[in-house]
């Protein structure tokens, strides 16, 4: 009896172990964010002249406000998912797809891009979201020449229907 005694402990503290294993794992995304999805960002904001107030800025000029500042249509988000890791492309808009790197977590999804500005030095566009089945909203922090006048604008992506 003491030799079953001590194999029944000896399961019970496998099972245990195994079971806080189990809670303890990294959750996996139940969101699929695979696929080609429409951008649309908000404009950004007007530049602050130098030594004066956000109210003395100039109006953004009507009609900008889906694709502000880049260029011919609604940039396309392509993007592959394996586990929690996302890979993809950002194209249109700004010109030829731009590699992306992200992750997913749940219903948070981040993706970054890295933009060529001005002055030719690469600086990270960083966009983070929720996903809700075919529909990712959040902000996007966007580079700028100038690191004091760094701004976030908002963000939807709507998933393309499959073909």
């Amino acid at each position: 009896m003491h030799k079953g005694a001590k194999w029944l402990a000896a399961t019970a503290i496998l099972v245990l172990a195994l079971f806080v294993a189990a809670i303890h794992a990294s959750p996996q995304s139940n969101s699929d964010a695979s696929g080609a999805w429409t951008l649309t960002v908000a404009p950004a904001p007007p530049a602050i002249p130098p030594g004066g107030s956000a109210a003395a800025a100039p109006a953004a000029p009507e009609g900008r406000g889906q694709y502000a500042g880049r260029g011919g249509g609604p940039p396309t988000l392509t993007l592959k998912q394996d586990g929690d890791a996302l890979t993809g492309t950002l194209s249109g808009g700004r010109g030829p797809g731009l590699p992306v790197t992200g992750s997913i977590s749940g219903d948070q999804i981040t993706w970054t891009v890295s933009r060529r500005l001005a002055d030719g030095i690469a600086r990270p566009e960083v966009y983070k979201g929720t996903i809700s089945g075919d529909t990712i909203t959040g902000s996007v922090a966007e580079p700028t020449v100038d690191p004091t006048q760094s701004y976030s604008v908002d963000f939807t992506a709507k998933r393309n229907p499959a073909q």
